[in-house]
């Protein structure tokens, strides 16, 4: 009893500072770090370490008009706004990591052209209370590279998060369709989960890099519901208007 009288208590505390803030459970933060405010509910600069929006909810004492003024009173001038949102430096290098090595391997096999980075913000914080269409990865910050025009015209960006082993790969406006993963039964019938997420990961880079080289390189096109493409080992994937759940 004396655990939860301590708990509830816990829940209806917080800590202000002339710097900061701290919600218990809730977050914390400096008053600096704020790019973006709804109502109680405070978004940060930088992400959090999972590749979300970090944000900070003063909802459980949104009662205590001290709390609103001190709110008003630190956050009255022009926020940034969510555009000026970032992932976290361990998430960024992680996906600028990922990048590297599917380029390097991309590279041994066919031309590549060159690129331009650029970070693609979460559509969302992840209080939202469904998941959109592209899955919990567009509640991540995600690195999308977009590549000149490759010498058969074809305009080739992908797009990467951490939450998913396939890149997304969109080839004239169209996507490519992503292989089922199977990683959970995998995992669930394997005594050594990290020999098997590691061989998934090997295996979801060298498809990726297949589909790649076979675009870059003029692979053969054929038609279905949107199109194919076919590689010198006749492998192929298809390509469809929308990234498919």
């Amino acid at each position: 009893m004396g655990l939860g009288v301590l708990l509830w208590a816990l829940g209806s505390v917080v800590v202000l500072s002339r710097r900061g803030f701290w919600v218990p459970f809730g977050g914390r933060g400096l008053w600096s770090d704020v790019v973006s405010r709804d109502d109680t509910v405070l978004t940060l600069r930088t992400g959090d370490r999972h590749g979300m929006d970090a944000w900070v909810s003063f909802d459980r004492v949104a009662h205590s008009d001290r709390i609103r003024r001190t709110l008003d009173r630190h956050l009255t001038h022009p926020l940034p706004g969510l555009t000026a949102t970032e992932p976290h430096p361990l998430w960024r290098q992680e996906l600028e990591d990922r990048a590297d090595s599917l380029l390097k391997m991309t590279e041994r096999r066919s031309i590549v052209p060159t690129h331009t980075r650029e970070w693609l913000r979460p559509i969302s914080d992840a209080s939202g209370e469904s998941w959109p269409a592209g899955g919990i990865a567009q509640y991540t910050h995600r690195l999308q590279l977009t590549f000149a025009p490759a010498a058969n015209g074809r305009l080739v960006r992908i797009t990467l998060n951490d939450l998913e082993l396939h890149p997304v790969v969109e080839v004239d406006g169209l996507f490519a369709a992503q292989p089922a993963e199977t990683h959970d039964l995998d995992l669930e019938t394997s005594d050594n989960e990290d020999a098997v997420l590691l061989s998934l990961e090997e295996d979801a880079r060298a498809d990726a890099v297949a589909l790649l080289a076979a675009v870059f390189a003029g692979g053969r096109r054929e038609s279905v519901e949107a199109w194919r493409i076919v590689d010198g080992q006749e492998r192929s994937w298809d390509f469809y208007p929308r990234l498919l759940e």
